[in-house]
């Protein structure tokens, strides 16, 4: 029957979708997620910027720094550009590397090291951490 052979050749409602996905057209509901978070960090960034102190936002299980604000980028002497994407320990003083790494999985937990800048000066900092959740992630 012909209605048969049109059933037969025609690919399936999953193959369908598996293509769409594909060519990118079923991926909007998760570029608008996308999207929103990053509004959303756009606003937590604009707050972080007018802070008059360093921040760095550092992916919890990695210590991958996500984002630096003007501040912390000026005490370590670099772009913003130049330091995301870099893991926190990059600019650790190697001597406070060890006693550092004790109090990485502390919450809310206070410690004084030293960073190295870019031009190699050695910078004493007082570290106040917490965490931040953003959309299922931890920072």
């Amino acid at each position: 029957m012909v209605g048969d052979n049109i059933k037969n050749n025609s690919p399936s409602i999953v193959e369908e979708m598996q293509n769409l996905e594909k060519n990118g057209f079923l991926s909007l509901k998760s570029k608008r997620n996308k999207f929103n978070e990053q509004l959303i960090l756009n606003d937590y960034t604009t707050i972080f910027d007018k802070i008059h102190e360093g921040i760095f936002l550092l992916e919890e299980n990695s210590g991958i720094i996500k984002y630096v604000n003007k501040k912390a980028a000026d005490l370590i002497g670099l772009k913003k550009e130049e330091i995301i994407g870099k893991p926190e320990n990059y600019f650790i003083n190697p001597i406070n590397q060890k006693n550092h790494f004790t109090y990485q999985n502390k919450n809310d937990e206070s410690e004084t090291f030293s960073l190295i800048a870019a031009d190699g000066k050695k910078i004493t900092i007082s570290k106040d951490s917490s965490q931040f959740h953003l959309k299922n992630k931890s920072y």
